[in-house]
């Protein structure tokens, strides 16, 4: 019988990777959007995920996009070894536009975790968990204003009832965006205001875990072909370990080529507002106070 649940809970697992790979990341719209984390589904403070793509090109195309197993998972990527073939290829020969493509096609980190839209310019769905990403550079500044938030929890504290997390109010962020492309810019604060979370959100959050593994599927074949075709090499050896990702790891899912995760943006610094003790509020009562922030 053993033999027989570890099967079914596999094929379950399966499954829920393959499901997974379809949640698409909330789209961070111009202007200013008021969120709140939630904690995580299992332990409240694994509350996030990293993840890399790699978006391989031909003829400035992009013909695959495959999770980097080196930031996800620690370990030695094979797509990432193919990469690097292509620009010390480029170098040898003298090509500066096929250092530039190859160099374009790494992966960058890129943070994960679910959160509740309160106010924004972009539709959102009212209490409903949103897949949030940020990049690294963003993620940092988030991580530093919860540090401080958090200095004077006891060490055994309930994260699901105390801190940025609490369910019945939590920390509101805001993250306003301004310009486009390489002009883009990202500044993160937080406001003085709290806001609740429904009991039922952690159930509807996205699985990170699940999300990064389905990263490695056969996308990985293909993404090897075309960086061995661009040097003339068959990197047929590593596809094996590209196509598959660790199960024990936690994990997140492949994007379309045209998602946040494939742009390179620059961002700005944060500003930080000093946090106030929180009144409890009703839903028309947050609103209400964040349109005079």
């Amino acid at each position: 019988m053993a033999g027989l649940r570890d099967r079914i809970a596999q094929k379950r697992q399966a499954i829920a990777d393959k499901s997974a790979g379809y949640e698409r990341a909330f789209k961070w719209p111009v202007g200013k959007s008021y969120f709140r984390l939630l904690p995580g589904k299992v332990e409240a403070d694994e509350f996030f995920e990293e993840i890399g793509v790699h978006w391989i090109k031909q003829n400035g195309k992009v013909v695959a996009s495959v999770g980097d197993r080196e930031i996800c998972f620690g370990e030695p990527c094979p797509i990432r070894e193919g990469i690097e073939a292509v620009m010390s290829h480029a170098r040898e020969i003298g090509d500066d536009d096929m250092l530039k493509a190859a160099k374009d096609m790494m992966a960058k980190p890129r943070f994960f975790a679910n959160g509740v839209i309160i106010k924004s310019p972009a539709e959102f769905e009212k209490d409903k968990p949103e897949l949030l990403e940020f990049s690294e550079k963003t993620w940092d500044q988030i991580l530093s204003q919860m540090e401080d938030m958090i200095e004077d929890l006891d060490e055994g504290a309930d994260l699901m009832k105390e801190g940025p997390f609490a369910m019945d109010g939590g920390t509101i962020f805001v993250l306003e965006k301004t310009g486009t492309g390489l002009d883009t810019r990202y500044n993160v604060f937080t406001s003085a205001k709290k806001a609740p979370a429904k009991p039922d959100a952690l159930e509807a959050a996205v699985d990170l875990g699940a999300y990064k593994r389905s990263q490695f599927d056969e996308k990985g074949r293909k993404a090897l072909a075309a960086l061995g075709a661009m040097i003339g090499e068959d990197l047929s050896d590593s596809i094996a370990d590209a196509l598959t990702s660790p199960v024990e790891t936690k994990a997140l899912a492949a994007p379309e080529a045209d998602d946040d995760l494939s742009e390179d943006v620059i961002e700005g610094e944060v500003v930080e507002e000093p946090a106030a003790e929180a009144d409890e509020l009703s839903d028309d009562d947050i609103l209400a106070d964040l349109d005079e922030l």
